[in-house]
C-alpha cells in the first residue's frame, strides 16, 4: 500500500543510482528520437522520394502505436529496465542500419523498426518511475526526471540538423544516436 511505501523527497531520489541513470538514459534516447522523428523526411527523401518518405513516416507511427500496445499488454508481467534495455537496442540497430546500408527497402525497414520504439520511450519512464520509487513519491520524482529528460530532450534536433550541415549526409546523425542509445541501454541495466 501506499502508506507503508518509503517517501521519496526530490533531493533524496536525485542522488540514487536508479533516479540518475533512468535520467541520463531517457533524456539520451528522448533527444535520439527527436533528433531523428524531426529529420525523419530528409532521411528518407533521397531514397525512397517524397511519397515513399511520406509512407515510411506513416509506417514508423503505425508501429510505434503497434509497439506501445505490445508493451501494455505485458508491461505488469516484465522487468521494465531490462525490456526498456532492449526497446534501445533495438532502436540503436535501426538506427545504425539506417547510417550504414542505406537502400530504398533498408530506409522502410529501419524506419518502421525504430518506429516500434518509439512509443515505448515515453510510456516506460513513468513505469520505470512508479515500481522503483512507489505510488506515494511518483508525482514528486517523475515530475523532475521528466523535467531533466526534457531539458536532454530539446537538444535532439540541433545535434542531428548540425550534424547534418557539418558532414553533409545524415550518417553521423544516425550513428552517434545508435552510440547514445547504447549508452543509455548501458546506463539502465547499471541501474
Amino acid at each position: 500500500t501506499a502508506s507503508s511505501a518509503p517517501m521519496w523527497t526530490r533531493r533524496n531520489a536525485m542522488r540514487t543510482r536508479q533516479f540518475q541513470t533512468q535520467v541520463f538514459a531517457f533524456g539520451v534516447a528522448l533527444m535520439v528520437q527527436v533528433g531523428f522523428l524531426s529529420h525523419h523526411v530528409p532521411i528518407a527523401v533521397p531514397w525512397l522520394g517524397a511519397s515513399g518518405a511520406a509512407v515510411a513516416v506513416t509506417a514508423a507511427a503505425v508501429a510505434a502505436f503497434a509497439g506501445r500496445l505490445l508493451l501494455a499488454r505485458y508491461a505488469d508481467r516484465i522487468d521494465v529496465r531490462k525490456t526498456a534495455a532492449a526497446v534501445l537496442a533495438f532502436g540503436a540497430v535501426s538506427l545504425g542500419g539506417l547510417a550504414l546500408f542505406p537502400s530504398p527497402v533498408t530506409v522502410m525497414v529501419f524506419s518502421i523498426g525504430y518506429g516500434l520504439t518509439v512509443g515505448n520511450i515515453t510510456t516506460l519512464p513513468p513505469i520505470i518511475t512508479r515500481r522503483e520509487f512507489g505510488a506515494a513519491s511518483f508525482g514528486v520524482v517523475f515530475g523532475i526526471a521528466a523535467m531533466l529528460s526534457s531539458i536532454l530532450m530539446a537538444l535532439g534536433p540541433s545535434v542531428f540538423g548540425g550534424l547534418r550541415q557539418a558532414t553533409g549526409g545524415y550518417a553521423s546523425a544516425l550513428l552517434l544516436g545508435a552510440a547514445l542509445d547504447v549508452l543509455a541501454v548501458i546506463a539502465l541495466i547499471w541501474g
